[in-house]
């Protein structure tokens, strides 16, 4: 049986807390909290990220967040409040969901994604 998109989003919402923008820009300035961009190369160039962003293209996430394969990235699995994002916030969303079945404690998604955080005027570099 194949899963379509909607119900593996309406899986992942009941499994992903969502971090709306106004609280991820608090949780940005208080610190112990790794923000982790799965967008594409071609997606970050000229538009920016949040500074200080791990980044996760979600066409390598399974790859990146193997322990056993030589790209792993760490400090995702380290961090105290991971937080996923994408443009709008459906990647980000599943990519959270599939961080937490790889073993990331506490993987969240920042509601309306990386849009929503430029529109918060959150912080760019």
């Amino acid at each position: 049986m194949t899963k379509a998109l909607k119900s593996l989003s309406e899986e992942a919402s009941k499994d992903v807390e969502q971090v709306s923008t106004k609280e991820a820009l608090s949780l940005f300035k208080e610190g112990n909290t790794v923000f982790v961009d799965v967008r594409e190369d071609h997606e970050r160039a000229g538009s920016g990220t949040i500074p200080g962003a791990v980044h996760l293209p979600r066409s390598l996430l399974e790859w990146k967040l193997d322990c056993g394969d030589p790209n792993h990235r760490p400090e995702v699995f380290d961090a105290v409040r991971p937080i996923f994002f994408c443009g709008g916030g459906g990647r980000g969303l599943l990519s959270a969901k599939l961080a937490q079945e790889m073993g990331v404690t506490g993987a969240r998604n920042l509601n309306g994604g990386f849009r929503a955080w430029v529109s918060f005027d959150g912080p760019l570099v």
